[in-house]
């Protein structure tokens, strides 16, 4: 009866049990914990999923393609084996990636082809952002970070910016219908440009802006919008349906600003130029009343044709000098409209008004303000004495 068994030894099994298992490949999701790389030839941790716990391994000669963290959630590829000296059940991972982030930015991609194939992001469908935007759409959450960063960047350039702000939820489940209703709202504005920000996050943080209603409420938007997510070496769908794509809320602020003050030194320029242009105007003029009258100091021996040669020169002085004073005229009126409307007198008369402390300081901050100091408030036809009774964040 000996005879018909077939007997094996622990070695044998263990070898038996390990080849089968071999042949056997899966993906396998599940949470890491005990991670060690401190060994010489292999990398080994845990992957759990709440009931159960698998032993892994991935060989320091092979490129798994990610390395992950204890508690980070992977989605890894392998084969099953047991080690024939002791009989340990293990997983040996040939491949690896971050199940979360892996499987938005899939998402991510398919929308992003999608949306390419149906012209969201066709170039020639972009506006042009204006150079000077006096009328600035602000859609972001009041919580954050990138409302303060926007705003304290772009008074820099210029105090009389209207800045029409929207507060946004821009992370989360109810991101996506906050952000597309404060599209709609600010639709309904004659503004000049609209400004979609927050600040930096990972993919999922970001994932609302990775969406088709957002990608289709940028570009129902009937005024030009600047994309200025907080990140750096990344990018949203929104990002591409945007008209033009900045890195962070202070970018966005000194684009805004920089055009202000872009403007300003080419006023000054200009100016200059004008100037040096009127005194060699006038140069010119006087060298050749100097040279007529050498020449007529040497020929007054033809004194007869003076009063003909006085009234020539009389006529193209007069010609040439009004033609320039005219032209001179109205350059200076165009300039003189443009830097008229962004006066702050004409500021004034919109409704705003400008507070001083005592020692003369502009408050541009409630911050720079406590109960009971005095202030002064202008208005565009006088001023007012007033004290602070009550202060608001």
């Amino acid at each position: 009866m000996n005879e018909d068994r077939r007997i094996l030894t622990v070695s044998q099994v263990n070898k038996i049990a390990d080849k089968l298992l071999s042949e056997i490949s899966v993906w396998v999701i599940g949470e890491v914990d005990d991670y060690s790389d401190s060994y010489k030839s292999a990398i080994y941790f845990k992957l759990k999923d709440g009931e159960c716990v698998l032993p892994c391994l991935s060989w320091k000669t092979d490129d798994i393609g990610y390395y992950p963290k204890n508690g980070e959630k992977i989605l890894a590829f392998g084969t099953l084996s047991i080690y024939p000296k002791n009989g340990t059940y293990r997983f040996i991972i040939s491949k690896a990636e971050s199940y979360g982030e892996g499987e938005l930015l899939r998402k991510r991609e398919e929308l992003r082809k999608k949306l390419l194939a149906q012209g969201y992001f066709d170039e020639e469908i972009k506006r042009k952002i204006p150079e000077l935007p006096i009328k600035i759409g602000l859609i972001t959450s009041k919580r954050g970070a990138a409302i303060s960063d926007f705003k304290t960047n772009v008074v820099k350039g210029f105090l009389g910016l209207e800045i029409y702000f929207v507060d946004a939820i821009v992370q989360g489940d109810a991101a996506v219908a906050s952000i597309t209703g404060a599209f709609k709202r600010l639709s309904k504005e004659k503004l000049d440009v609209v400004v979609l920000t927050r600040g930096g996050g990972d993919i999922e943080d970001l994932m609302c802006f990775n969406t088709e209603e957002v990608v289709k409420a940028i570009r129902a938007c009937p005024i030009p919008v600047i994309s200025a997510v907080g990140h750096e070496v990344d990018y949203t769908l929104s990002d591409l349906a945007a008209d033009l794509r900045v890195s962070t809320p202070t970018k966005a602020a000194e684009l805004i600003s920089g055009s202000f003050v872009n403007f300003r030194i080419n006023f000054e320029n200009e100016y200059e130029k004008l100037g040096e242009k009127f005194k060699k105007i006038f140069l010119d003029l006087f060298y050749e009343l100097d040279i007529r009258e050498a020449s007529l100091k040497r020929s007054w021996v033809n004194f007869k044709t003076l009063p003909r040669e006085l009234l020539e020169l009389k006529k193209r002085f007069d010609s040439s000098f009004l033609q320039n004073l005219s032209s001179l005229k109205l350059h200076l009126s165009s300039l003189y409209e443009k830097v008229n409307a962004l006066s702050p007198k004409n500021i004034l008369k919109r409704g705003y008004s400008m507070s001083y402390l005592t020692d003369g300081s502009l408050v541009s901050s409630v911050s720079q303000v406590f109960v009971n100091d005095k202030m002064k408030v202008r208005f565009y036809d006088g001023s007012v004495d007033t004290v602070v009774t009550k202060k608001e964040k």
